[in-house]
Order: C-alpha cells, then sequence, then structure tokens
C-alpha cells in the first residue's frame, strides 16, 4: 500500500520544489522524533514485560501512563520552542534544498510537528499489544489506513496540493490510533490515572535502561540530516529520486523490522530472563536462519522484477525519463541492500533483547559515523549512486559486528551469510544478463515482465536452495504464520 500510496504522490507532485519539501520536513520530524523517543520504542518491550513479570500488571502499566505524560510534555515543548525560532528552519530550507522564499513552508511544519505526539501514542499502544500476544492486530489496522490515505491523495491532491498529504498523514494516524484505544480497552487493558511514587521511579529506572541507546541516535539523526543534506546539494528533485527510489526497500525493511520486534525480541528477551541457554542459542540460530531464507527470496524475486516494478509506479505523471531511469538504477542497488539491512536489525535487537544496550550504542553509532564518511567523501565523485552503496556495505559491516558479540553460534552464523551472499550474487548477474538480452529488446508489456521476472527470480531460488533443504523455508513461514 505504501508503494501504491508513493505512486500517486510521484503522478501528482513529481520532482520537484514541493516534493522534495515534504521529504524534508517528514525527515526532520523523524528525526526529532527518533532522538527524543526512539531509544525508549526500542527497549519498551523487553522492559515493559520485566516489570510485568517481576512487579506485576498494574504496575507495568502505571509505567505507560506516566510515560504517555512524559511524552506529550517533550512533544508540547517542540512545537513552541520550533514556533518561537523560526528563522532557524528557514535556514536549513534555504541551505539544502535552494528554496528561494522558505518562509512560505514554515506553516507546513508547524502543521506537521504534531504527528509526534499520535506516532508515540501509536508505538506504546502496539507494544503493549504485541506484549500481550496480539500482533496481528496492528498490521490489519496498518493496512486499511493506507486505503484512507491513498483515497485522500487521490482525490485532494489536485485541489489542495500539499495539504492534501497533510490531511492523509493525519487521517490515517486517527484510524489507527482510534482503533488501537477500542482494541486495548476491550481487552480490559486499564492505564491508570493514578500513579503512586514507586511508579516514578520505576519510569526512571526504566528511562536509564535506555539512556545509552541516546548517543547512537543522536549522531543517527545528525547522520540523517546531513544526508538530507547531501542529497539536497547533488541538485532539485534529487531527494524526491531517493524517496521514490528506496520505497521497495524500506518497505521491505520496515516489514522485516516489524517482524523481528514483534515475534523474536519478546521470545528471546523471556528466554534472557529466563536464562534458557540452550532454547536461546537453538531459537537465535532457528530464526536467524529462516529469516535470512525469506530475505534472500524476497531478493532474488525483486532483482528480476524491479525495473518492472519501476515502470509500473512511475512511467506517468510528472516524472520525466531520466528521472525514471536514475530510481531504476538506484531501486536495484537498494533492493540488494536489504539483505545486510535483514543482518544488522536482527542482530541490533537481539543485542536489546539481552540487555547489552551500550554494545548496541557503540555499534550503531559506528554504523553512522561510517556512513556519512564515506557519502561525504564519495558524494562528490560517485554521485546519488553512493548512497544505497554505503547504506548496503555499511550495516553488513556492522552487523556482522553486532552478531559476533550475541550470537551463541558466530561461525555458522557466518558462513550462512556467506553462502546466501553468493546465491544475491548469482542472481543478480543472471537477473541482470536476462533484462539486457530479453526485456530490453521486447515490446511486451511491463506487466508480463513482471510476472515472468518474479517467476523466474523463484525458479533461480529454489534451484540454488536445493542444497539447503527446502523444506526449512516452508517451516519459517509457519512457524512465523503460527506466531502471528
Amino acid at each position: 500500500m505504501g508503494v501504491l500510496s508513493l505512486s500517486l504522490i510521484s503522478r501528482f507532485y513529481g520532482v520537484s520544489e514541493q516534493r522534495d519539501f515534504w521529504i524534508f520536513s517528514i525527515s526532520i520530524i523523524s528525526a526529532i522524533e527518533l532522538f527524543f523517543f526512539g531509544p525508549i520504542n526500542e527497549t519498551f518491550r523487553s522492559k515493559f514485560i520485566e516489570v510485568k513479570s517481576k512487579s506485576g500488571e498494574k504496575k507495568a502499566l502505571e509505567i505507560v501512563s506516566i510515560l504517555i505524560f512524559f511524552i506529550f510534555l517533550i512533544v508540547l515543548t517542540i512545537l513552541v520552542v520550533v514556533y518561537l525560532n523560526p528563522s532557524v528552519l528557514s535556514f536549513f530550507i534555504s541551505k539544502s534544498l535552494n528554496i528561494k522564499s522558505p518562509n512560505a513552508y514554515f506553516l507546513y511544519f508547524i502543521i506537521l510537528l504534531p504527528i509526534i505526539l499520535l506516532n508515540q501514542l501509536i508505538s506504546l499502544l502496539i507494544s503493549v499489544l504485541n506484549v500481550y500476544d496480539k500482533v496481528l492486530t496492528p498490521e490489519i489496522i496498518y493496512l486499511l489506513s493506507s486505503l484512507v490515505n491513498i483515497l485522500i491523495i487521490y482525490f485532494l491532491s489536485s485541489m489542495l496540493g500539499l495539504y492534501a498529504l497533510v490531511i492523509s498523514l493525519y487521517s490515517s494516524s486517527f484510524f489507527i490510533l482510534s482503533y488501537l484505544l477500542y482494541k486495548v480497552f476491550s481487552l480490559g487493558i486499564r492505564f491508570p490515572f493514578s500513579i503512586s511514587l514507586s511508579s516514578t521511579n520505576q519510569l526512571f529506572t526504566f528511562l536509564k535502561f535506555s539512556f545509552p541507546l541516546y548517543i547512537p541516535y543522536a549522531i543517527g539523526q545528525i547522520s540523517s540530516i546531513l544526508e538530507k543534506f547531501l542529497i539536497g546539494t547533488v541538485g532539485v528533485g534529487s531527494l524526491s529520486i531517493i524517496d521514490y527510489s528506496r520505497k521497495i526497500c524500506d518497505t521491505v525493511n520496515t516489514l522485516n523490522s516489524g517482524i523481528i520486534l514483534t515475534l523474536f525480541v519478546p521470545i528471546l528477551s523471556k528466554l534472557n530472563i529466563a536464562e534458557s541457554l540452550i532454547e536461546f542459542k537453538y531459537f537465535f540460530n532457528k530464526q536467524f536462519e529462516r529469516g535470512l531464507l525469506l530475505v534472500v527470496l524476497i531478493v532474488s524475486l525483486l532483482i528480476s522484477s524491479s525495473s518492472n516494478i519501476v515502470e509500473l509506479l512511475y512511467n506517468y505523471g510528472k516524472l520525466s525519463i531520466e528521472s525514471i531511469n536514475k530510481i531504476n538504477s538506484l531501486t536495484l542497488l537498494y533492493v540488494l541492500a536489504i539483505f545486510p539491512v535483514f543482518i544488522y536489525s536482527y542482530s541490533g535487537y537481539s543485542l536489546i533483547a539481552t540487555g547489552k544496550t551500550k554494545a548496541y550504542s557503540y555499534y550503531t553509532s559506528l554504523n553512522q559515523i561510517l556512513i556519512i564518511f564515506f557519502i561525504f567523501v564519495g558524494s562528490k565523485r560517485i554521485g546519488i549512486y553512493i548512497f544505497p552503496i554505503v547504506m548496503g556495505v555499511i550495516h553488513l559491516f556492522s552487523g556482522i559486528l553486532m552478531l559476533k558479540k550475541t550470537s551463541p553460534n558466530f561461525k555458522i552464523n557466518l558462513i550462512t551469510i556467506a553462502k546466501f551472499i553468493f546465491l544475491i550474487a548469482v542472481n543478480f548477474l543472471i537477473g541482470l544478463l536476462i533484462k539486457t538480452q530479453i526485456i530490453e529488446f521486447s515490446n511486451l508489456s511491463q506487466l508480463f515482465f513482471l510476472i515472468i521476472g518474479c517467476l523466474f527470480g523463484l525458479l533461480i531460488q529454489i534451484v540454488f536452495l536445493k542444497k539447503i533443504p527446502i523444506l526449512r523455508l516452508k517451516q519459517g513461514i509457519i512457524s512465523i504464520i503460527k506466531n502471528v
């Protein structure tokens, strides 16, 4: 649904100053949100499970109530500070996007800021539902909210411009939040208004647990803003091109992170708290291999069909042929980065699940510093293509370092990674050969070649996985379905 939404956005906004500003604004707001609340979100499930098991459900829910009040105060403070200092935002907009009248966009940014509060409420409620073994509900509601989002963009974009995107964002967020509140209360979960002193102390303990993560998050958000600045300096429309190119990759990465957070992290946390070392070792290795199998399957399918997906989504509206060609090449590079990002996410969240937040802080900080360094060094020589290349290589490097810190069988996991990298390389070369020798010289429709590309990717997957029992892939899918 996110990909379809972006396809509509490309139709109405194309590669333009308005579109660049929207991406820049969402990036800045996301950076602010992640800096203040990212560490809490990442550690919430593990800590909530611990407090619930040791101090009881009432105490754990009291902490959630205090946390909601804490989030409200932080968001209100951010809104007031930004509103009283418009010149700072105008400076960033003019320098990074080369916009001549940055003050004209200030109102859009102020209207967008409160979305942070909605996002955090949604994140907390989903985390609570996950702890109560309600995993599928949020995914269903996200699908329905995406439909609302698409309808608003389709019917209002031509009339309201950027305001249509603002309305669609808030509408989908309120839709999700309303449903989650209904679901929480229907399950009998109540957040108490009266809060004890001991619960307040527990909150400080909770924040202390997440504190080591603020260092990598600060570095990460500075890195994100610098990355957007460097993209913007490439030229007008560069932010839009990167955004269109990353969408397929980001969709898969978000899905992978969601599965790891909602299915794997709670179980790893429970096994770690119970000190079940044998079960922890078995579960870690099994899920890591199954996750890699599924990711390689997805990457193989996308290698064979990414160009056709780009043509179907973006080959109309306000995008030029030159822009589509760039998006095509960048999308393929971002698809290849899905594999290392999965290793990075699985290893990182495993460190958090086992209480090794300081190690996670160190390696994620290193990851962000290296990304910015190599982008800064290589952007002038390689241009816009440096972004997906650095993303893939550095995430693989950092992911393997974290895997060594958390894996009970690092050497076995490393051999598995090497096998799958070889498989992806073979798929990439064969897929590239098929595209250059067959697809480019044919007049058949893009939809036809999308289907052929997917089937071809699946065929390669089956052939090369014959030495790794295909039953494992089946078991992996069944395991995920059962957990959901």
